[in-house]
């Protein structure tokens, strides 16, 4: 009987730490309305970046026990603090989808480490159009799996201010060279996300 429990106890055991270290996949979708045309803001969108970065914060722990957050769209991460820097850190693969001025897609496959798609979809509307940002991570790290609140939760504000970013670019967009990181400071014709 005790041999029983004890098997009984082990199974649950390694059932439970099982679903807990299962890599976890996440989807969150965020929209905004844009007065230009999806030209435009396909171009905008196409210029800022290509790929948006995550990092691990914070920085007082050390390094393996750091959970992953996505930047800001055009912001720069140090190399230190990507996510995907260290030494032992899995091979990326990349692969790009672009439809144009309708679909502009990013996967980056790492074994063990964050996975993640963004895919920004434009939808014209009579001058107007509207962008929907797509993004789906999958948590590989156990850290990333027990924090998977956090990063969600960083990742939608991230989101948020990203789309406020594309916004404030496509309606003031300089000539020749974009802004940059300049851009989430200013703070005047702040136009917030959907």
């Amino acid at each position: 009987m005790i041999y029983a429990l004890s098997l009984l106890g082990l199974l649950a055991a390694a059932i439970i730490s099982l679903r807990i270290l299962h890599p976890r996949e996440t989807r969150m979708v965020l929209s905004a309305i844009i007065d230009l045309p999806a030209s435009t803001v396909f171009e905008v969108i196409g210029d800022v970046n290509k790929l948006p970065s995550w990092g691990r914060h914070p920085h007082w722990l050390p390094r393996p026990l750091r959970i992953s957050t996505m930047s800001r769209w055009g912001e720069h991460i140090p190399l230190e603090q990507r996510s995907a820097c260290g030494r032992h850190s899995a091979p990326e693969e990349i692969r790009i989808r672009c439809l144009h001025n309708q679909e502009l897609g990013y996967q980056s496959l790492r074994r063990r480490e964050l996975s993640f798609e963004s895919t920004f979809r434009l939808t014209p509307n009579s001058g107007k159009c509207q962008l929907t940002w797509e993004v789906r991570y999958q948590t590989h790290r156990l850290p990333d799996i027990l924090g998977g609140k956090t990063i969600a939760h960083a990742a939608r504000a991230s989101m948020a201010s990203s789309l406020e970013y594309i916004q404030r670019l496509a309606l003031h967009r300089p000539d020749s060279v974009y802004a940059g990181n300049g851009m989430y400071e200013t703070r005047r014709d702040h136009i917030p996300a959907a």
